[in-house]
């Protein structure tokens, strides 16, 4: 019985060997498309370029691109198919990748529509970019990383791409892949030869230095291989031998010295060679008149760039010239412990490693009460007495001076303190505090100097006859008196200050003429960073001030050069690349006030009672504010209230704001980082400033600021100014 074929079943085969054909035709085509990519031996741009155009063949797309990415996602390159060049130039900068193309690269997965402008993303096309609806996307992988994406758009067969089309797009983006990674390393290869040829020319360039430099240095310098060949003399060693380079360069030490010399003398270079590492000794070198000198020889091996030992350099210095330097340094240091030992101020230092507190001078004894011979431990220091604050708050361990020194590098000038000791005695004194750094920058002792400010005030009144204030004014030649003081402290959400705080000398003669400045800096960059950027900027300042001629257009320009004092700062080391700091700093010149100002650190003069805001916050928050978008409450909590549109440190040039203001009798500056403005109100500051002494008022502001959170750190200078009170009647 013959069986009757099932139309539908015939159907169904015809389908399906019409679809393997079609299957069969496209993989074709994608294996022929690879094998053109794999076996070009273009460069990396046709290569890529190529990979576009094979996109576009596999899958008939009309419009085509190669998106290369970084590693911040940003397009790094785009190559495209279907524009031509003055399309291109019409539409101007390729896409950021803010749209469509940004979500393939953000999902990192395909992407097709029918009409991509009706998506969400859709950012639309800029003037002269070609119409275009359809749309395939497909992320390229290497590894772990999104390193590029292939986009299609327009289908010339079809209305939009099919799941077919994407299917290959996914096949042939592994081929995509190679082809950057490929033209990555091949542009890697060409910048490596660059290198390399740069290198060599600079390496015999540095040669041709190093050789004049070690020419023209006071030490004695050779090279020898391992065989104990001199390779290298420079002018000092040939006339110590009394030979010239090439009589040396060659020759054995067997060759050049009797043979008792020339034994010690290559059995040290033995012992470098052996023990891979320096070693100094003492050796006599005969000169040809018959003479000798002992030398202080330092010899260390030299390595090549594969680790491979290859010879042995030597440094010979004079010891008898050494021994002058140091009787020399001896005799200075023994002039500077008697004026140290003199000195109406209490002097005396702690060792870091050991925590001894050592050099006690006869005043530090006095209002210590430590002998000046023993040696202390830190933790006995600090149990010998409580410290409090002006404000009477005590301190904690780690807020005191020599730790804060100790610890962070922190310079402390001015510090206010109440010493209340056990048998009833009570202090008030001022303190400074150093840090001491050996020549690897690190921090090997402290150094600080107090001041018994209730025996000053009992001086003075034995002087002139009159009770006076502990803080003493800044004397003015104009008539006019100053009186100043300033705190800080490290937050408590921060490992190291980064505010810095400048406050010009009582005694100074530079600024009899020129003024007196006050500076406060908040340092960015993270840690020590932050602090370097903030101390480097107001000691450039200052220093750059006093060089000038005065005036706010000295102050102006002093501003610029701190700004370009960091921004070289920030070039000399990779790990400082992006510090920044704010610059808040203030000029009183007789009864003008001249503010330069940068950041969000702020200035304000309190007069009657009343806050003025001298300066204005140059942060993206406070620009809301000033617009008003934002009220001047939501600004003090809004989470981006500390992102700056200027900071020192940043850009080659900066805009300084420059404010001028003319002083009344009782006016008080105040400068303070944006720790005390962010927790402290402008009417409480007037309140605390007109109702304390200068120094104690800058530590209230500090420690309020502190008591309510404190997470940044907070600096305040408070200057008081008046009119000098005229003579009394009968004096001279």
């Amino acid at each position: 019985m013959t069986q009757i074929p099932d139309p539908r079943l015939a159907k169904e085969v015809e389908n399906l060997r019409a679809e393997a054909q079609h299957l069969r035709r496209h993989l074709r085509l994608l294996s022929d498309l690879s094998r053109r990519i794999a076996a070009s031996v273009l460069e990396p741009e046709s290569i890529l370029q190529q990979v576009v155009d094979a996109a576009c063949e596999l899958t008939s797309a009309r419009y085509g691109a190669l998106a290369l990415f970084e590693g911040g996602g940003d397009n790094h390159g785009l190559y495209v198919h279907g524009i031509s060049d003055e399309e291109r130039a019409r539409v101007g900068e390729q896409p950021k990748g803010l749209g469509v193309l940004g979500l393939v690269r953000e999902a990192e997965r395909p992407l097709r529509l029918a009409d991509l402008t009706r998506h969400p993303r859709s950012v639309g096309f800029p003037p002269g970019h070609p119409p275009m609806k359809s749309f395939l996307g497909v992320p390229i992988r290497n590894g772990g990383e999104v390193a590029g994406a292939l986009y299609l758009a327009d289908k010339t067969t079809e209305l939009e791409f099919t799941p077919e089309d994407e299917e290959l797009l996914v096949l042939f983006r592994d081929q995509a892949a190679a082809a950057i990674r490929n033209a990555r390393l091949f542009q890697r290869e060409r910048e490596a030869r660059s290198q390399a040829e740069g290198a060599q020319e600079a390496l015999s360039e540095s040669e041709t230095r190093l050789q004049a430099i070690l020419d023209n240095t006071t030490a004695v310098v050779f090279v020898k291989d391992l065989e104990g060949r001199y390779v290298f003399t420079n002018r000092r060693y040939e006339a110590l031998r009394g030979a010239g380079r090439g009589e040396m360069i060659g020759k054995t030490v067997y060759e050049i010295y009797s043979p008792e010399i020339a034994d010690a003398i290559w059995a040290h270079d033995q012992e470098v060679v052996e023990t891979r590492s320096p070693h100094e000794w003492e050796e006599q070198f005969r000169h040809p008149d018959g003479t000798s000198t002992t030398y202080l020889s330092l010899r260390f091996p030299l390595w090549d760039s594969a680790g491979l030992l290859y010879g042995v350099c030597g440094i010979l210095t004079d010891i008898s010239e050494r021994k002058r330097q140091e009787e020399a340094r001896l005799e200075e240091l023994q002039g500077l412990r008697a004026l140290v030992e003199t000195s109406p101020v209490g002097v005396f230092t702690v060792e870091a490693a050991t925590g001894t507190v050592r050099m006690v001078n006869r005043e530090a004894e006095r209002i210590l009460g430590f002998p000046q011979h023993s040696e202390l431990s830190l933790d006995q220091y600090e149990q010998a007495f409580v410290r409090r604050r002006p404000d009477g708050r005590a301190y904690r361990p780690e807020e005191l001076a020599f730790r804060r020194a100790l610890a962070t590098g922190e310079v402390v000038q001015g510090e206010e303190m109440w010493l209340e000791f056990p048998d009833g005695r009570r202090i008030l004194g001022r303190v400074n505090v150093s840090p001491v750094y050996d020549d690897n920058g690190r921090i090997t002792a402290a150094v600080a100097a107090i001041q018994d400010m209730g025996g000053l005030a009992t001086l003075l009144d034995d002087m002139t006859g009159e009770a006076t204030a502990t803080q003493p004014a800044l004397a003015r030649t104009d008539g006019a008196l100053m009186e100043a003081g300033s705190a800080s402290e490290r937050g408590a959400a921060r490992e190291v200050n980064e505010d810095s705080v400048y406050c010009e000398p009582p005694g100074s003669g530079r600024a009899q003429n020129r003024g007196w400045i006050f500076a406060v800096a908040d340092g960015m960059g993270g840690e020590a960073v932050g602090e370097l950027a903030s101390r480097t900027a107001a000691g450039a300042l200052v220093d750059a001030y006093y060089r000038s001629s005065g005036g706010p257009p000295g102050l102006a320009s002093a501003a610029s050069e701190a700004n370009q004092a960091v921004r070289a700062l920030a070039a000399s080391k990779l790990q400082y690349a992006g510090m920044g700091t704010t610059l808040t700093a203030a000029l009183i010149n007789g009864a003008r006030l001249t503010v330069a100002h940068v950041g969000d650190s702020r200035a304000y003069l309190v007069r009657n009672g009343r806050t003025d805001q001298v300066t204005q916050d140059h942060s993206w928050v406070a620009e809301l504010v000033r617009a008003g978008a934002l009220t001047k409450d939501q600004g003090r909590t809004h989470r981006y209230r500390n992102v700056l549109t200027r900071a020192l440190g940043r850009q080659d040039q900066v805009q300084v704001d420059l404010i001028e203001r003319d002083l009344e009798d009782g006016d008080i500056l105040v400068l303070c980082s944006d720790g005390v403005t962010g927790k402290v109100e402008d009417a409480e500051i007037a309140r605390m400033v007109a109702a304390q002494p200068p120094q104690r008022a800058a530590s209230s502001l500090v420690s309020l600021a502190r008591t309510r959170g404190g997470e940044d750190d907070e600096s305040a200078i408070v200057v008081q100014w008046q009119r000098a009170p005229t003579a009394r009647a009968g004096s001279e």
